[in-house]
């Protein structure tokens, strides 16, 4: 699961940017361009409040539960205190924007 409010994700080569309800724009370079990649990151960093998304893989507990509450927007609401959500760093106020790969936004139109 990957969160946060307002973000990007950069990889070798290219740079997801998730903006308003997990929308996503990736933006592909060729190969060796990693400094005009840079390059942007330092201006949205400039002119965004957003941040580094973070990857983390959650585990159910022993009920299949895995230890948070999110609304349909991505907001996570609530996550067990000391829980394995909680431990593998999701907190109150995250942002999911990906499952499994997969945008939120996405999962939510499959489910609706």
């Amino acid at each position: 699961m990957v969160w946060k409010k307002d973000f990007f994700t950069l990889f070798c080569s290219s740079l997801r940017v998730y903006h308003h309800q997990g929308e996503c724009t990736t933006i592909n370079m060729r190969d060796g361009d990693r400094d005009e990649l840079m390059e942007i990151v330092v201006r949205l960093r400039a002119v965004t409040a957003g941040c580094m998304a973070q990857e983390l893989s959650l585990r159910r507990n022993s009920m299949g539960q895995l230890g948070f509450h999110v609304q349909p927007d991505g907001v996570v609401t609530q996550v067990e205190g000391l829980g394995l959500a909680w431990q593998a760093g999701l907190r109150h106020g995250a942002r999911l924007v990906e499952v499994s790969s997969h945008s939120l936004m996405f999962l939510f139109i499959c489910i609706m």
